[in-house]
């Protein structure tokens, strides 16, 4: 059969769209297969025009010669009985270390396809890269997937392939596949799941072929590497891709959410809730309600708050818990709730929401346009009302990057620039009750009538989207790039894939108003009316447990001397991946980290009195978990002796002694102990005192002495 070609262009957009409209069949496809080659398994010929090949089978694969290059792309239409080109529509690619093909048989077809790959070297640029610009509107318009071919030769080594795609609306996407040792293309597809977005070095699903989607963007860079470090021979492989309509290949039309009621033992409405990890999380409500849970919400257990106030939002924050409520209620606790600083209350104003950049700054938002500041440093932890420029109640808050946003009646949107809060444009006056980003410039507002917009470019414009529902919605969590959930009254769940492209209700098991969302490391939880709380997770986006921290010295209740140096040391591990670092805090504030066993830091106190010292282990994946407190107790030195405090970055030598009221010391040093010189005089003090000598570094030693005048 003699098939005919059509051009894209404005000479031939007839015949394109009669073509395209065809029929069924005519959904787009194009391929681009890498023909590779090598000395050691010989160098295929391409794909001629009439071969099909392809895990969604197709004629017309355009092919890519050499380790790098540039072509315009063809492509196949109306059951194949088309070969189309596109104007503009260009792949260029290139990787690091050469060509290379497999040991397999070169026959027509999918094992042609599969022989030659482009090679990825696992160096500090070992990648292949594939950018591909122009896709042509019958494709961005019906959505389309990227389909990619991943087989090496591997020979005695399990190969991890780690696939990157990134588009500009459809975010970054890895996907892993394992090469299996001593395993070539025997002539099936394999897909590796879509679930398969960890590395796991030869537990990771093996297959050949990895669909990314469903796309609507113009352009799109692919990257393909060796995954695991614990790889044999670590090295990416990249054979072909196909770009095809979306309705052709089977994408995940929702998460496939496992949603389980668990017993929260109140019957308290809850409102608001904040994970640390998978494991821990608390959540508030009425009537002074906190219910925190340590076994991924297996059992909740109360803490005492001492309050009865109606509780609106709770944020757990490094190593310091905050909780907000009615009548202007703010408290904050750096033990877990073990004891509680409460702050002077705003009245006659209600809190709605709260938001933290870390445990030493964040914001608080509530009735007729209220905004409050916290800041803590060394002074004291302190609260200061901010301008909003708006009377509206103000129910939700996200604080990103160096940014923040707040929302709420009235179709309020605010973002805080430039040291002022500046009002956005959202198009609607609806209520908004939640307000969640990724980045300082992709995020989501819900609200009342199941309103919820977006926006991709730090509020400049903002999209109202098609929910789908009109139950109001009153809380929202970003899972990844491309997943995010809604929900609120009447049990409603609404999830999307896209970004927000599109949205489906997920069945949620309950009929209860959902008040409050909280999501992290894969495992989340929503929680509402009645004291109700189901956890969920995502098939998607795989459950990373939490490592473990444990501070190993100095012991609970240990006394340390002022000005002596003492060591903090943590034992850490993690179940399914590896410590990146542990940080340690006094209270809420840090005073060091380490990335290397032993996890130890050596600390010196000049200023007597209790701590609380916590380890924070972070993982591989980000997860983070803390230790329990340690409470020691600095003491001061002894009166009237010296004690060594080290040399300070100019070459000081630094000591400190424990001084009377009233009385007056002198400071002498020496050599060789047959004379003395006096280097300074303390009078008028009272407590440690602190004494720096700036001329040790002169000598090669000396001593010092302390006199009392």
């Amino acid at each position: 059969m003699k098939h005919a070609r059509a051009r894209f262009s404005s000479g031939w957009a007839f015949l394109a769209a009669f073509c395209f409209c065809c029929s069924a069949s005519a959904q787009t496809k194009v391929g681009l297969n890498f023909v590779g080659g090598s000395t050691v398994n010989g160098t295929p010929v391409g794909l001629s025009p009439n071969e099909v090949a392809g895990y969604v089978p197709q004629q017309f694969w355009n092919n890519g010669f050499n380790s790098a290059g540039s072509i315009n792309l063809e492509g196949s239409a109306n059951g194949d009985s088309f070969s189309v080109h596109f104007s503009g529509f260009t792949a260029t690619w290139s990787d690091n270390f050469g060509t290379r093909s497999t040991p397999i048989a070169e026959t027509p077809g999918n094992a042609r396809l599969m022989k030659g790959y482009l090679n990825a070297d696992n160096s500090a640029s070992g990648t292949a890269t594939l950018n591909v610009t122009d896709v042509p509107s019958v494709l961005t318009n019906a959505h389309y997937a990227v389909v990619v071919y991943v087989d090496g030769d591997n020979r005695t080594f399990d190969r991890v392939a780690k696939v990157t795609l990134t588009a500009a609306g459809f975010g970054t996407k890895t996907l892993y596949a394992l090469d299996k040792a001593n395993s070539d293309f025997a002539g099936q597809f394999k897909t590796a799941p879509p679930s398969s977005v960890t590395d796991q070095g030869s537990a990771t699903p093996d297959g050949n072929v990895l669909i990314f989607g469903p796309l609507s963007d113009n352009a799109f860079n692919l990257t393909v590497s060796g995954g695991s470090a614990s790889d044999g021979n670590s090295r990416g492989a990249l054979n072909a891709i196909q770009i095809v309509d979306a309705r052709l290949v089977s994408l995940p039309t929702q998460p496939e959410l496992d949603i389980t009621p668990v017993n929260s033992g109140t019957t308290n409405q809850l409102n608001s809730g904040s994970l640390l990890n998978s494991q821990v999380g608390i959540v508030a409500g009425a009537n002074g309600m906190l219910l925190v849970t340590k076994d991924a919400g297996a059992t909740w257990a109360a803490v005492s708050l001492g309050r009865t106030n109606n509780l609106t939002s709770v944020r757990l924050v490094d190593t310091r818990l905050f909780v907000f409520g009615e009548n202007g209620f703010i408290a904050s606790s750096d033990d877990f709730g073990g004891s509680w600083t409460f702050y002077p209350p705003l009245a006659g104003i209600s809190w709605y929401a709260s938001s933290f950049w870390d445990a030493n700054s964040g914001l608080v938002v509530g009735a007729s346009g209220q905004i409050q500041r916290f800041t803590s440093g060394s002074s004291a932890a302190t609260w200061s009302s901010e301008v909003s420029g708006v009377a509206s109640d103000l129910r939700a808050v996200a604080t990103v990057g160096t940014t923040a946003y707040a929302v709420g009646a009235d179709g309020v949107i605010l973002r805080h620039q430039n040291g002022a809060w500046v009002r956005q444009d959202s198009g609607v006056t609806e209520t908004f009750y939640a307000v969640q980003f990724l980045d300082e410039n992709f995020g989501f507002v819900a609200g009342a009538n199941g309103i919820v917009c977006r926006t991709v470019n730090g509020g400049l414009t903002w999209e109202k989207l098609n929910s789908g529902v009109s139950s109001a919605l009153r809380a929202a969590v970003i899972l990844s790039q491309q997943i995010a959930l809604a929900a609120g009254d009447n049990g409603i769940v609404i999830e999307t894939l896209d970004g927000g492209k599109t949205w489906n209700a997920v069945p949620s098991g309950t009929m209860f108003g959902i008040y409050g969302l909280a999501f992290a490391d894969g495992r989340g939880f929503f929680f509402g009316q009645g004291g109700m709380i189901f956890r969920f997770e995502s098939a998607l986006i795989p459950v990373n447990q939490p490592p473990t921290v444990a501070v190993t010295t100095p012991l609970n209740r240990a006394e340390a001397l002022a000005c002596r140096p003492f060591a903090i040391t943590a034992a850490a591990s993690d179940p399914d991946g590896f410590i990146r670092r542990v940080e340690f805090f006094a209270g809420p504030m840090k005073i060091g980290e380490t990335t290397a066993t032993p996890y130890s830091l050596r600390l010196i106190s000049r200023v007597p009195g209790e701590y609380v010292l916590i380890a924070r282990a972070i993982d591989n994946s980000g997860a983070v978990s803390l230790s329990a407190p340690v409470t020691i107790t600095v003491v001061p030195p002894p009166v009237r002796v010296l004690q060594a405090d080290g040399f300070g970055s100019q070459g000081e030598f630094q000591f400190c002694f424990q001084a009377e009221l009233g009385k007056s010391y002198a400071i002498e040093a020496t050599v060789e102990w047959a004379s003395w010189t006096r280097i300074g005089t303390v009078s008028g003090l009272a407590g440690i005192v602190r004494f720096n000598d700036p001329d040790a570094n002169k000598f090669p030693r000396r001593f010092y002495r302390l006199i009392q005048l």
